[in-house]
């Protein structure tokens, strides 16, 4: 009877350690592993921004929009190619440095094709605002003239529907970003491509520093620790069945 108690308790130790060791596993496997950060700087104009992207959710990308202009530079726009296809994807959500919801002044367009991308290069995803300057991205910092637009680091969120699963891996050096009000008078605008060159390094002369996201290390430390939990379990049980 003992030895039954003593089996059956072992057992159940061994359950929620596997358990236990699952959990982890998945938890780990849900961590999400790359971002990637490119700038942008316009020569003579002084306008510019940065965008992070990041996979923040399973079939989901993460865009930070900051606008590093001077003066009252605005953001309007930007388009990227990204290595992996994408076949759909949706707005799931676009807010401003506050919070606010700006969604409805923005479109998003797949294999976008025309004026805003470089070469007539086939991009997987473009962005812009609707009617011009209304709902664009202003410097807090800086900016003179803040009409219709809104600051500072807007954070938009896109839904990947097609193909799926969908994993982000990487953005081209050829993206751009477009930009209005640019200049000290607050007249002009300007499309400010990437740098050609491979991530991390920085050309001048009105390009931009490219810096490619890296990967980022999965707990693997919490998996070992769980291992060797599960590890003890099977001592103990053993100790226990030869009455150790």
């Amino acid at each position: 009877m003992k030895n039954n108690s003593v089996t059956n308790k072992a057992k159940r130790i061994k359950a929620a350690l596997v358990a236990g060791v699952f959990g982890l596993s998945a938890t780990a496997g849900g961590v999400h592993a790359y971002f990637e950060q490119q700038d942008f700087w316009g020569a003579g104009t002084q306008s510019g921004g940065i965008l992070t992207f990041e996979d923040t959710a399973a079939n989901q990308l993460t865009i930070t929009i900051d606008n590093t202009s001077n003066f009252s530079g605005i953001i309007t726009g930007a388009v990227f190619n990204i290595s992996q296809d994408i076949l759909a994807a949706s707005l799931v959500s676009l807010t401003d440095g506050n919070g606010n919801d700006i969604s409805s002044s923005w479109q998003v367009l797949l294999d976008v094709n025309n004026n805003i991308t470089p070469g007539n290069t086939q991009f997987d995803v473009g962005f812009n605002t609707t009617t011009g300057i209304n709902g664009g991205i202003y410097n807090d910092g800086t900016a003179s003239n803040t009409n219709n637009a809104f600051p500072d680091i807007a954070t938009m969120v896109l839904s990947i529907t097609s193909p799926n699963p969908w994993t982000f891996t990487d953005v081209l050096n050829d993206s751009i970003l477009r930009t209005q009000r640019t200049g000290a008078n607050g007249n002009g605008s300007d499309k400010i491509v990437t740098s050609s060159s491979s991530g991390g390094s920085t050309t001048s002369g009105g390009s931009s520093t490219s810096t490619s996201g890296g990967q980022v290390s999965e707990p693997g430390i919490l998996i070992l620790l769980a291992i060797g939990l599960l590890g003890q379990a099977f001592v103990l049980m053993r100790r226990r069945r030869l009455g150790l």
